[in-house]
């Protein structure tokens, strides 16, 4: 092949790459409105595109990026498939939309974003940058970055993470440092990271009411044993342990002692499960929980009724037993 041949192949091999992204985008944008990433186990496109199609979480991102910016903003799809505008240049656009609604406290309409999209037609990464600032000044701030690595002492992979702190912030880990002076920021982060998740996690907080519970039962049991020893003259290993396990199915809300149950058993975890490949989901984030047989139904708050799962995946079998008609106000 000559030079020119090799240049021309090229070429034809660049216009077929972009026909085919704008395919993937297309077929994304499928999966996405249809919620088959859901059927298919995942808690969002995102873990779909990343468990599933292999993709990195950074090619992931941008991919996920672009057929929710498609979705919002008219006219996107075909600037994505001639090339005008590439995925990175999307990411970007994106995060600058985000920290300027985050600081405004206002959402920028689509024709807004449009607006600015248009500006940073036929840009490379650095020009469109130099745009988004010029477009968003208040909102370039300097990123936050995360970088993995193993140590020569062989104690196991760390991630080196660089953070950008407000002067506000910076009073927070000044007082840390003072409470606890001699402490990096590594472990001052570890103990105030522990300290709040002992006071937020759910399922920290079921594990430990439980135990005190389990501690608390143990105590009277002993007070009965002694009492009806002493009362009827009878060897310990015959006293009568009364059982109530009736729950009132007339309350709303699941009674507390079942929901740390639940928590605990299900590993705070997704347990939503993929009826054809047998997968979990799996996921720990936005997590409900969920009545195998609807409370509509006559469900019961029961811990074998109720299941921990993702928001998405609570959603998805509400519509399929309810119906979508009845669930589509609550998906976004």
């Amino acid at each position: 092949m000559t030079q020119e041949q090799i240049h021309q192949k090229l070429l034809i091999l660049i216009s077929k790459e972009r026909s085919l992204l704008s395919q993937i985008i297309d077929y994304l944008q499928m999966i996405y409105d249809q919620r088959i990433y859901a059927e298919r186990g995942h808690s969002s496109l995102f873990a779909y595109v990343v468990k599933e199609l292999g993709y990195s979480e950074s090619a992931a991102y941008r991919r996920v990026n672009a057929v929710k910016m498609i979705k919002e903003i008219p006219g996107l799809a075909e600037q994505v498939k001639s090339g005008a505008l590439n995925l990175n240049t999307l990411a970007d656009a994106a995060s600058a939309f985000r920290r300027n609604e985050k600081q405004e406290r206002k959402k920028l309409s689509p024709k807004e974003k449009a607006r600015s999209l248009d500006s940073l037609v036929g840009k490379s990464k650095r020009e469109a940058e130099k745009k988004l600032a010029k477009i968003f000044p208040q909102s370039e701030t300097p990123k936050t970055t995360l970088r993995q690595f193993t140590t020569k002492q062989d104690d196991g992979v760390k991630t080196k993470v660089t953070l950008v702190f407000s002067e506000k912030q910076m009073k927070v880990i000044h007082r840390l440092k003072e409470l606890y002076p001699g402490k990096d920021l590594t472990e001052l982060f570890f103990i105030a990271g522990q300290d709040f998740l002992k006071r937020t996690d759910p399922m920290e907080k079921a594990q430990r009411i439980i135990q005190k519970k389990h501690i608390k039962e143990q105590v009277i049991e002993k007070i009965r044993d002694r009492e009806e020893i002493q009362k009827n003259n009878i060897s310990p290993g015959k006293v009568p342990v009364p059982k109530n396990n009736k729950v009132d199915q007339e309350i709303k809300r699941v009674p507390s002692n079942i929901k740390h149950k639940v928590w605990v058993r299900d590993k705070g975890e997704c347990q939503f499960r993929n009826k054809k490949t047998g997968k979990i989901c799996g996921s720990k984030m936005s997590l409900e929980l969920d009545h195998l047989k609807p409370r509509a139904w006559g469900g019961e708050h029961s811990i074998d009724n109720i299941q921990l799962c993702c928001k998405v995946h609570n959603l998805y079998r509400a519509k399929k037993l309810l119906g979508d008609n009845k669930m589509r106000p609550y998906w976004k």
